[in-house]
């Protein structure tokens, strides 16, 4: 598992350090904490950029017949 800090991450997703500190308060982005210190996932930014490619909408899935 990759950990990133909260300015790795903002210039992975092209947003100020602030909207990622708003999108962790807001739950949008979960963090984990070592030693004392938060980090977000590789897997925490990947479900974001899932979510913001559909538009904060569920993502679709395959109908059940």
């Amino acid at each position: 598992m990759q950990a990133w800090t909260f300015a790795d991450t903002a210039r992975q997703l092209h947003v100020s350090r602030q909207r990622v500190h708003q999108l962790v308060h807001r739950g949008r982005l979960a963090t984990i904490t070592i030693r004392g210190r938060r980090y977000i996932t590789t897997d925490a930014i990947r479900a974001y950029q899932l979510l913001r490619r559909h538009g904060h909408r569920p993502i679709p899935t395959e109908a059940t017949p």
